[in-house]
């Protein structure tokens, strides 16, 4: 999991924890985050499913951003694909269409999940 922002509205930010999916073609908002994005949405012209079938699909125009270690934000607005039906995931989903954009880290005996972007790099040293 990793902590990021999605923008409402009224230019408020919710938090919003988002399951790293690197088979995920997309981002899904979750329906709770949905629902207090007060943003408008239309149906998505291709609806998303899995293991478990389909699942209607909507979709929204927000920001979603992360905070970096300089304490400025990645900011990435876009369109986004969410599910509005409750129940459907419980979770945000982080999906290939942002998870592209940048180096991707997790380290679980640490704990640890890092997005590398721009400047950021990483070197794997033995020990």
């Amino acid at each position: 999991m990793i902590y990021g922002e999605v923008e409402t509205s009224s230019g408020d930010w919710i938090g919003c924890d988002f399951l790293i999916d690197t088979g995920g073609d997309v981002t899904v908002l979750a329906p709770a985050v949905l629902q207090k994005l007060g943003r408008p949405t239309t149906i998505a012209a291709h609806q998303l499913g899995g293991v478990g079938g389909s699942v209607p699909t909507l979709e929204v125009w927000t920001t979603i951003r992360f905070l970096a270690t300089d304490g400025s934000y990645a900011n990435i607005g876009g369109t986004r694909s969410a599910f509005g039906q409750a129940g459907a995931i419980e979770e945000s989903i982080l999906g290939f269409d942002l998870l592209r954009v940048f180096a991707l880290i997790v380290d679980r005996p640490s704990d640890t999940v890092c997005l590398l972007h721009g400047n950021h790099s990483y070197i794997i040293q033995g020990s």
